[in-house]
């Protein structure tokens, strides 16, 4: 009879619990890793899309601002016939879009303004039109304005604020009439309202940049649209004498450079911000 074979060992319950307790702590480690990785992915991606807003919003900004003050063929800083200062009642036979203040699309001696801290045409010229949504503006923060010629020449549209242009004359008109005979380049007028609202659309309590747009159809009026929701603060400025201070308390056409800065926040309260300077390329003195 031979020698008696040793039967194999089997494992223990101990060292079974042993091994499924080391197994769960590690598996368990590596889920907290990769929970925690894609939380960091996550924040990281949250604050891009942020820095991507702000830069989309300050270059939409920062391209209006460069051409504010455009008139067709007629060289920056003309005079237009037709033109009036803002508040002013429009001249007979010229439609007005008067929603925000009356003449406020018409004021072409000021192509590019500011009011510092107020939803203004300019300081202490306050606008009738209301925020949207819901009526409330975003305390603090400043109004852009921009006028003037479309870049693209259109035809003649009754019912739409127009200038017909030459190289000698321009004259702003609302009943597709051109006066100034078919030699003349006819452009729509653009009157760009940007402002910071404290409500989006469809989300109460979240910031937004807005724009009330001047648009046709049966008479001028004001568009209002969402741009950028999220965008918190709006702040102008321009360089003179070396120092930068709100555009709003300084005479645009002796200002060789404007500053926009915006900040962007989200429903977690993380921010991102933007700046942008710009060098206007049509603003004339008017004379």
């Amino acid at each position: 009879m031979g020698p008696l074979r040793r039967q194999p060992r089997g494992v223990s319950l101990v060292e079974l619990l042993v091994s499924t307790a080391v197994g769960t702590v590690a598996i368990a480690a590596a889920l907290v890793l990769m929970q925690q990785g894609r939380r960091a992915q996550l924040e990281a991606d949250a604050v891009a899309r942020l820095a991507d807003i702000a830069a989309s919003a300050a270059d939409v900004l920062a391209a209006e601002v460069r051409v504010a003050g455009y008139l067709g063929r007629l060289p920056p800083g003309s005079a237009v016939i037709g033109a009036t200062p803002f508040g002013l009642p429009a001249p007979e036979g010229l439609s007005d879009a008067v929603e925000c203040g009356p003449s406020l699309a018409l004021d072409l001696s000021r192509p590019l303004a500011a009011a510092d801290g107020a939803m203004a045409a300019a300081p202490g010229a306050p606008l009738s039109c209301r925020a949207s949504p819901a009526g409330r503006w975003q305390a603090g923060t400043d109004t852009l304005l921009i006028r003037r010629a479309s870049l693209q020449a259109t035809h003649p549209t009754a019912g739409r604020l127009q200038m017909a242009t030459t190289r000698e004359l321009a004259h702003l008109m609302s009943d597709g009439r051109n006066l100034l005979g078919p030699e003349a380049a006819v452009h729509d007028l653009v009157a760009d309202v940007y402002y910071i609202s404290r409500d989006a659309t469809g989300e109460p309590g979240m910031p937004s940049l807005r724009r009330k747009r001047l648009v046709g159809g049966t008479r001028p009026r004001y568009r209002d649209e969402e741009l950028f929701p999220g965008v918190a603060d709006l702040q102008v400025e321009g360089l003179q004498d070396a120092q930068w201070q709100p555009l709003g308390a300084l005479d645009v056409a002796q200002v060789e450079t404007i500053r926009l800065r915006l900040e962007v926040t989200d429903a977690r309260g993380r921010r991102s911000r933007a700046e942008r300077t710009v060098v206007p390329r049509n603003l004339g003195v008017w004379p």
